[in-house]
């Protein structure tokens, strides 16, 4: 890599050396491009900003506030969530902590089970504050607050796995965590929301 690309508190220029680029005084230590007329990435207290395009070819842990307008940051469920009562129970993955006066488009993709076709999968959200409304494009339920409940009534099958999609809008009015939790629509019967399950997270203001 060039010398010329490397500036500020920055260490030699050497692509080894680029891991030490975080150590010097936030805002002094800079990336450039290519050609080394524009800055491409600085260095802030507790991050970096990127100027232009920001390309993630693999996972990215989104671990603060979500600030980025309009890039999609997805968190997914990674071990089943099981519901066995009407008692509702965290589906941990499924929270993110939101910029106040922000507003997010939402879009849940949920694989779920039943124990039986009269046991609804009742999603809850929780924490959070502000204005929320989601809705299943197929069907009469959703969630018209904070704090509501998408409550389904029955289920499409049982034991077998069914989809549940969930889109909307949420505007925060604080920095507290949105989270959303499962329970089931009857006391003795279980209700499970798979691995793999997904939320999309999108600032769009």
């Amino acid at each position: 890599m060039p010398a010329n690309n490397l500036t500020g508190s920055s260490p030699a220029a050497t692509r080894a050396q680029l891991l030490h680029l975080g150590t010097g005084t936030p805002g002094a230590a800079t990336i450039r491009a290519g050609d080394g007329t524009a800055t491409a990435i600085s260095f802030v207290t507790g991050g970096f900003k990127v100027t232009g395009t920001f390309e993630v070819t693999g996972a990215m842990v989104v671990g603060g506030a979500i600030t980025a307008l309009g890039v999609p940051v997805i968190k997914r469920v990674t071990s089943d969530v099981t519901a066995a009562t009407t008692t509702q129970v965290a589906i941990t993955e499924l929270d993110f902590t939101p910029v106040s006066g922000a507003v997010y488009l939402l879009e849940m993709a949920l694989i779920a089970t039943s124990a039986a076709t009269t046991t609804g999968v009742q999603i809850v959200n929780t924490g959070g504050a502000g204005t929320l409304a989601m809705a299943e494009p197929t069907s009469a339920f959703s969630i018209s607050a904070i704090g509501g409940t998408y409550a389904a009534t029955g289920a499409p099958v049982a034991t077998n796995n069914f989809g549940i999609l969930l889109q909307g809008v949420f505007t925060a009015s604080s920095t507290a965590a949105l989270q959303f939790q499962v329970k089931s629509e009857v006391a003795a019967s279980a209700v499970v929301i798979k691995a793999g399950s997904v939320l999309q997270i999108t600032r769009i203001s």
